[in-house]
């Protein structure tokens, strides 16, 4: 899965275990990471958190119906 940049996601479970830290499971991508050092590195700004956190892709997931109660 690709994520790009305003993609509203949530923490999937293995980012839950692996994550425990978190204030909220919730956030935005801010960025991705750099195609030739790492594709799968994703950042993301978590709500509560104060600045955004490098993540493999596989701790996250799409959160569609968080975006849909936003608007």
């Amino acid at each position: 899965m690709t994520f790009q940049p305003g993609d509203t996601v949530r923490l999937s479970k293995l980012g839950e275990s692996r994550m425990k830290r978190a204030p909220v499971a919730t956030g935005k991508v801010v960025g991705a990471g750099n195609r030739n050092f790492s594709p799968n590195i994703v950042r993301v700004q978590f709500d509560g958190m104060k600045r955004p956190v490098s993540l493999h892709r596989t701790y996250i997931e799409p959160a569609p119906e968080l975006k849909a109660k936003g608007k």
